[in-house]
């Protein structure tokens, strides 16, 4: 929830919908706050040097700790935490609906480790009155012109993001008419321009003061009152997928911006009162291939952009937390816009571009398809081994199909862009592999333990809660004692993790080697490759998670490290320092960008962080090789039953293949080795209070 101050004649009033979102708040702001404040508005930059000495001295800016976001933080042994850092105090506990959260949706996650970060967002400028600067006069039509030319990957990803120069005509030609929301767009998308690593080489410090204030501005008056125009949908989006910290009025609310519940609900609302969700859009394939090529592009937009807000507002509670009958309900009202979009792809010749946009949300779909056959199936194993194979096929004959495609849009585009769009696409696909992969294995496990402890009910519809998350640490101390023989391991369930966990490591390895490639090598019209940030969060932060659990434990319980144990952590390395890059404009350090509330240094910062605990586990294991007998024989860990899960051996080479290595009970000890947020949700930001009753759960 996000605060705002009003006059002091006024009452703050809380509303159910998402027009006005208001807290109850004392009137005035701390003197340090107010003096801030005012050297904000004076045109002064505001920088890390500017900060109050106990911003300054916020230990988080030089460390992140993420020790209690890790299952293996409860392990014995070796700890991921260094000696250095302090116990947590109990309002630093999480409960178990927060891990719960943090498990299944990764901006709930994100959203709680910067929660307790005292500088993310800290010199975000909060706007007290109106801009008094015009608008118009802040950014010319030149300097609009080459903003332009930064915002090419915005526009690659969004296809109703406007150009400046247009914008800036249609605010000329309104004069005081001019919405909002229109304004805020232009704000914020020359903003946006400015920030990014290829802006202009010239110094715009005051300009970019000034345009944080506008911002501000306008966005207090669009949050209360948002106008039925296209331009709140579009800004609204954006916002969401890039700056979702930049409406935010005070540091501890920052977190809870990045979720982005409030962007989504306007965005809804806007567009269900246009009409322009997927259900209002429908059309027939024959009258839409017939179209002119302008009309027709125009009617897709259109449509990417419904299924766009549709499915970030049905997911906001967590799409695998909904019950399975709410999930076929959501998956229904896309699948008409999915099939016209693969008719038109079929029947059409189209740019890269737009192949690319409507490929994407094709991904996006069988994603969450997927997860709702998975849940549907999660009794049994060998049917949701066969989900994923079929996905698998899907996603490699989509991949096949969209290179076909690109090899006939050349006339329509560089060759820049056509490398992009079928590189981008070939790692949504195979994220979507990995996150059915992970679904599996997750809901195999799950039904398994409780199927163990009678908790199973035959016809039951599955579901999940809290205490599916919150046993881990206490599973994973439990995960190596040996096999008592008095129950039997379900064959099925034994193949099934024998099978996909064998290949789930080297699967997370080969998603980060793809991003990275795109990182390193894509470009459009000289600007480097710039996602938006929400897709990071939602689909590599998860899977770097994934990887530093999963070779954290390997090292600590079999002693022995993986493999590739140095290739990931410097895989991980350079993620963040990519991620970090895309939020570095000229003159600018990573720490200012940070304090400002920029999403990519705070990723880059957590994944810095996640670093930092594979570098803690492998020096403690150095040293613990350094004290075991001179023989040099490997010290096992005691009560270790080397087998495969199956009663067949296991050899030493393969303990770098499979995630647990002599766990008797193979297919529980799996699911203690990650966290499958990446698995289990798709697009989503959790609104804040849980148990919220969700308006599409209802019948």
């Amino acid at each position: 929830m996000w605060f705002v101050r009003r006059a002091p004649d006024e009452k703050a009033v809380r509303r159910t919908d998402p027009y006005c979102i208001v807290e109850r708040a004392s009137l005035g702001r701390p003197a340090a706050k107010r003096a801030r404040s005012s050297a904000v508005q004076s045109g002064g930059a505001t920088t890390l040097a500017d900060l109050d000495p106990l911003e300054k001295s916020c230990p988080e800016l030089a460390k992140l700790g993420i020790k209690e976001y890790l299952f293996i933080q409860n392990m014995g042994g070796y700890s991921s935490s260094s000696s250095s850092e302090a116990s947590p105090t109990p309002d630093q506990v999480l409960t178990e609906y927060e891990i719960f959260d943090a498990v299944m949706d990764p901006a709930s996650l994100f959203s709680l480790i910067y929660s307790k970060d005292r500088a993310f967002g800290s010199s975000i400028i909060y706007a007290g009155s109106h801009q008094t600067r015009p608008l118009l006069d802040l950014v010319s039509r030149d300097l609009a012109k080459t903003l332009d030319a930064c915002l090419v990957w915005h526009r690659f990803y969004s296809p109703q993001i406007p150009t400046l120069v247009d914008l800036r005509k249609r605010l000329t030609a309104e004069g005081h008419l001019a919405n909002c929301a229109t304004k805020m767009l232009f704000a914020s998308l020359s903003l946006t321009a400015l920030e990014m690593p290829e802006g202009p080489t010239k110094q715009y410090t005051n300009l970019k003061q000034s345009l944080r204030l506008c911002i501000s501005s306008y966005g207090q008056e669009f949050i209360f009152d948002p106008p039925s125009h296209r331009d709140s949908i579009i800004a609204s989006l954006f916002l969401c997928d890039y700056k979702p910290t930049a409406l935010a009025t005070s540091q501890p609310v920052v977190h809870r911006a990045v979720k982005s519940q409030l962007y989504i609900n306007v965005a809804y609302q806007v567009a269900e009162r246009l009409r322009l969700l997927p259900e209002h859009l429908k059309q027939s394939l024959q009258a839409l291939i017939v179209l002119d090529p302008y009309a027709l592009e125009c009617y897709i937009a259109d449509l990417l952009q419904s299924i766009q807000v549709y499915t970030y507002h049905a997911t906001l509670s967590g799409f695998a937390k909904k019950p399975l009958h709410a999930m076929r309900r959501v998956l229904s009202r896309i699948k008409p816009a999915i099939d016209l979009l693969q008719g038109i792809l079929r029947h059409r010749q189209l740019s890269p571009r737009l192949i690319f946009q409507m490929q994407y949300v094709t991904g996006i779909y069988i994603t969450m398809r997927s997860l709702a056959d998975v849940k549907h199936n999660c009794l049994d194993p060998d049917q949701i081994a066969m989900i994923i194979e079929n996905v698998e096929m899907e996603c490699l004959e989509h991949t096949q199909f969209s290179s076909d495609l690109l090899a006939g849009s050349m006339v329509y585009s560089t060759q820049d862009e056509i490398y992009a769009a079928h590189s981008l696409l070939e790692l949504r696909f195979y994220l979507t592999q990995i996150q059915t992969t992970g679904a599996g294995l997750f809901y195999t496990i799950i039904m398994r333990g409780r199927s163990e402890q009678g908790k199973v009910s035959p016809g039951e519809e599955p579901h999940l809660d809290y205490t599916d998350t919150t046993k881990l640490g206490d599973q994973v101390l439990n995960a190596y004692k040996p096999f008592d023989g008095r129950r039997a391991l379900p064959d099925a369930s034994a193949r099934f993790t024998q099978r996909f966990g064998a290949t789930w490591p080297w699967k997370l390895r080969d998603v980060l080697q793809l991003f990275l490639r795109c990182t390193q090598s894509l470009k459009l019209d000289g600007v480097a490759f710039h996602p938006p940030c929400r897709s990071i969060i939602i689909d590599i932060l998860p899977m770097c998670k994934n990887i530093v659990e999963n070779n954290s434990m390997v090292l600590k319980m079999v002693g022995v490290p993986r493999v590739n144990f140095d290739e990931l952590r410097d895989l991980l390395r350079n993620c963040a320092l990519q991620v970090g890059a895309m939020s570095v404009p000229p003159g600018i350090s990573s720490d200012t960008a940070f304090v400002g509330g920029c999403v990519y240094a705070a990723s880059s910062k957590l994944l810095n962080g996640m670093c930092d605990v594979m570098e803690r586990v492998t020096n403690q294991f150095m040293e613990e090789q350094k004290q075991k007998d001179q023989s040099g024989m490997l010290q096992m860990p005691v009560n270790f039953d080397f087998t495969n899960g199956v009663g067949e051996p296991l050899h030493s080479d393969e303990w770098s293949l499979l995630p647990f290595v002599g766990a008797s009970d193979f297919s529980m000890d799996f699911h203690n080795d990650f966290d499958w947020t990446s698995a289990l949700h798709v697009f989503a930001s959790s609104p804040s209070d849980f148990y919220s009753e969700d308006p599409l759960d209802v019948e």
